[in-house]
């Protein structure tokens, strides 16, 4: 059946069985594998990279963190450790995956060059995910796919000059990108060096403010200030029916402050977010 070629790695561990296994078939059916990645799934590769994906997700859920060892035997562990798995357990971690690939996909065209590699889905994975939590900008995707097509011409072109004249950081990660891909601490590394690289290159991109939601007693402050009334459609509002609403988006880097708070009603609140959505 295999033309007498042995079985890879992926295709035994597809061969468990198990909840987990259902789970990296159907998240190899998202857009992003669909459309964005460039490498067919030729012998499993993106059940391969599926995988990885939902390691590093539930690495996160179980506290952690962003980053996760990604070798063999982990993945393996992953499908050994979950063939039993509840409804609940199974759809929220499918929907972190998809949740964070619909942020991903953003980035990436149909067929991508950039995803064209087995080693640059997971590392642009944990990339735009730190990038999207912690930075803000209207432009922000755009900004993300920009850097990283200016980051390989960057790479390219160090590579170029003369020895005693290339960027040590660039080399470093050139290696790291050859060697090892799947380690944890060469995953960090990578992130760290294209979030420091990214940084600056776009040093106007706002850092989200940790706290989201205003207190009580900003939201009695808002409502006064915007005269008890609508910002929007001027209608007169109680407090009880106000919704502080962030002027310059959260996700976009906009400050929770009063600065930043205006006073709205929900029909106002609720037609905005779904025009930002």
């Amino acid at each position: 059946l295999n033309n007498g070629e042995p079985l890879n790695a992926t295709e035994k561990r597809n061969a468990m069985a198990g909840e987990m296994c259902k789970l990296i078939r159907d998240v190899a059916k998202e857009d992003f594998f669909t459309k964005n990645i460039k490498t067919a799934n030729r012998r499993y590769q993106h059940y391969e990279i599926a995988a990885k994906f939902l390691l590093l997700e539930r690495t996160a859920q179980s506290g952690g963190g962003a980053y996760a060892d990604l070798k063999k035997r982990f993945l393996d562990d992953l499908v050994i450790k979950n063939k039993q798995m509840s409804t609940a357990d199974s759809s929220g971690l499918m929907k972190r995956v998809a949740d964070q690939l619909k942020i991903v996909s953003k980035v990436f065209h149909e067929k991508d060059p950039l995803l064209s590699k087995q080693a640059y889905p997971p590392l642009y994975y944990i990339f735009i995910k730190r990038i999207a939590s912690e930075y803000g900008d209207t432009q922000l995707y755009t900004k993300i796919r920009t850097f990283l097509e200016q980051f390989h011409v960057k790479r390219t072109k160090n590579l170029d000059l003369p020895e005693d004249e290339r960027d040590s950081t660039l080399i470093e990660f050139g290696r790291l990108m050859q060697q090892g891909t799947n380690d944890l601490n060469s995953l960090r590394e990578r992130v760290t060096v294209l979030t420091r690289y990214f940084l600056l290159e776009n040093p106007d991109v706002l850092i989200k403010d940790k706290k989201r939601a205003f207190t009580d007693e900003e939201r009695l402050a808002i409502w006064i200030l915007g005269g008890k009334k609508c910002a929007r459609c001027d209608v007169e509002l109680s407090i009880d029916d106000m919704h502080a609403d962030h002027h310059i988006q959260w996700s976009n880097g906009g400050g929770t402050t009063l600065s930043n708070g205006r006073c709205l009603c929900q029909s106002c609140n609720t037609s905005l977010a779904t025009v930002t959505k």
